[in-house]
């Protein structure tokens, strides 16, 4: 029997109801030239070469229903989530925790040990790994012979799960997607969450397909599922324009973060750089501002760099205020998901990124906070090479050093509130970026395949961390100095880095010798528990 398509409603982020033809939004452009144009109803849009709002919810309608009719693509979007348990060191009661993430492949608890940087103790071994499944939600039966059968890996029965309503939510508006939010309900009550990127500009359009590729080829760099997972990737025409969309796994309760002023003595601007990205449910000022002006002058400069409160920000448009030291574990897991998908071999690396533009989210925990990386653009070596990959260490520690000094000052860059003045987060951050890169170091063993390299028992960690105490402020200066000098001189984050490098120099090479002192390097005696 031919399945019918599930019920479909469409909706934009934040507010009450449907999204339907009565609606003042329903026939807005997605793209809007002037933005000032959406804060008047009687303004009458020229439709002939923009996509309106509910034009792109339906493109992406005619993207989902296929997927979701088809037994065997629906198996693999619906199948129960199994976990992957990944044991992380907490830094305060210096114990070692079990947080829990999802993974689609596998159906088993996985745990994964880190390195006890306080006690020089390896834990690597000592978690035992659940073989318990954890689903995410029940299973539910029902009779309807229009949906597909799928199997319980759990007992072999053959379970029914009917999609009854497919929810589209409009979440935001970017420089080059435009994310929806799409739930997923079943009968008897659950619901899965999906994410929706769509592009229709030249530069979304250019970048979504190879983004969808890179997305599946780093997933297999990571256990954690640092990185969304998916699914599916194609087009639609719409008069004449071509939208093209992929589904990938949403992340629930996570939000975007910025940095913010809470002094009173600055005034926000609330004009739009172009990586920049803006929730429609923010205010009625956000509404209008649908693709929103690039005004990336010198004048976004902040006067003041450093600031010290962030927001992680709700859909509805609240936001939720921390001050520091409180959030800096954001920025240590950030360094880490960054520093695990660096290639010590080819110096590819995750590039561009950037905190303004939303590209990680971050969820609150009962004890700190879980980051993932929902985006990448790009994945090159920082190198101008086509050379086969170097197993030569003076080499690689030259790209990690490289790597390292470029992500602790970029992992500290922010635009306030995403939109406004660059600035900078509090350079005590720095210790909890150097965190994150040594531990996601710390687990690129020298035994595997990818790492043949003859390091007398001593781990990749060390090695680098006494090649890095070859390095003062002054040379950390200069490699800052020539890094930037490759980059555009008229680039207003160039010219702020230019600003800051002086002083991002000196407080690198302070946090460096601390830790050196305290918890990065590893003592001999802990390597061979490590290396077994």
């Amino acid at each position: 029997m031919k399945k019918s398509c599930p019920v479909f409603k469409y909706h934009i982020a934040g507010f009450p109801g449907e999204l339907d033809s009565s609606s003042y939004l329903w026939n807005k452009p997605l793209l809007q030239e002037n933005p000032e144009d959406s804060l008047h109803p009687a303004h009458k849009e020229d439709s002939s070469n923009s996509i309106m709002i509910h034009e792109y919810l339906e493109a992406a309608k005619l993207f989902l229903s296929p997927i979701l009719l088809s037994p065997e693509t629906c198996k693999k979007l619906l199948a129960e989530p199994s976990c992957k348990a990944k044991a992380n060191y907490d830094y305060e009661s210096k114990t070692c925790q079990t947080k829990t993430t999802y993974g689609y492949e596998s159906k088993t608890c996985q745990t994964k040990a880190t390195y006890d940087y306080e006690n020089k103790a390896s834990l690597h071994g000592k978690v035992i790994a659940s073989q318990t499944e954890t689903p995410a939600v029940p299973y539910f039966q029902t009779v309807s012979s229009k949906t597909p059968s799928l199997q319980s890996p759990d007992s072999g029965e053959t379970v029914k799960k009917e999609i009854t309503d497919v929810d589209l939510f409009l979440e935001k508006h970017g420089a080059f997607y435009h994310p929806v939010r799409v739930k997923i309900s079943l009968r008897g009550g659950s619901w899965r969450t999906f994410a929706l990127n769509g592009a229709l500009s030249s530069q979304g359009l250019s970048l979504i397909e190879r983004e969808y590729n890179l997305l599946k080829k780093l997933e297999g760099k990571t256990d954690g599922h640092l990185i969304p997972h998916v699914f599916e990737f194609g087009t639609q025409e719409c008069r004449g324009m071509t939208i093209a969309f992929f589904l990938a796994e949403w992340f629930e309760d996570y939000r975007e973060f910025h940095l913010t002023d809470n002094s009173g003595n600055f005034a926000h601007s609330s004009e739009h750089s172009s990586n920049s990205s803006g929730s429609f449910a923010d205010s009625s000022e956000h509404i209008s501002n649908f693709s929103g002006k690039v005004t990336d002058s010198p004048d976004h400069l902040s006067d003041s760099s450093e600031f010290d409160t962030l927001n992680l920000w709700n859909s509805d448009g609240t936001r939720i205020e921390y001050h520091r030291p409180e959030y800096f574990e954001i920025y240590e897991k950030a360094s880490e998901i960054l520093t695990t998908l660096y290639d010590l071999n080819t110096f590819e690396q995750v590039f561009p990124w950037h905190h303004a533009a939303g590209d990680f989210v971050a969820k609150p925990l009962d004890n700190g906070f879980d980051v993932k990386l929902i985006t990448v653009r790009s994945y090159t070596s920082m190198f101008l090479s086509e050379s086969e990959p170097t197993f030569d260490k003076e080499e690689i520690n030259k790209g990690l050093l490289l790597f390292l000094v470029m992500l602790s000052i970029r992992m500290r860059i922010d635009r306030i509130d995403g939109t406004g003045k660059y600035c900078l987060v509090h350079h005590d951050s720095i210790n909890y970026i150097l965190k994150g890169f040594f531990r996601a170091l710390n687990l690129k063993r020298t035994d595997t395949v990818n790492y043949h390299i003859d390091y007398q028992e001593k781990t990749i960690t060390l090695q680098f961390a006494e090649y890095l105490e070859l390095f003062d402020h002054k040379a950390l200066l200069q490699i800052l100095d020539m890094i930037t000098d490759t980059g555009n001189p008229e680039n207003p984050e160039f010219i702020f880095i230019k600003q800051n490098i002086h002083s991002h120099a000196k407080f690198l090479s302070q946090k460096i010798g601390e830790s050196g002192k305290k918890c990065f390097f590893i003592d001999k005696a802990s390597q061979k528990s490590y290396m077994t």
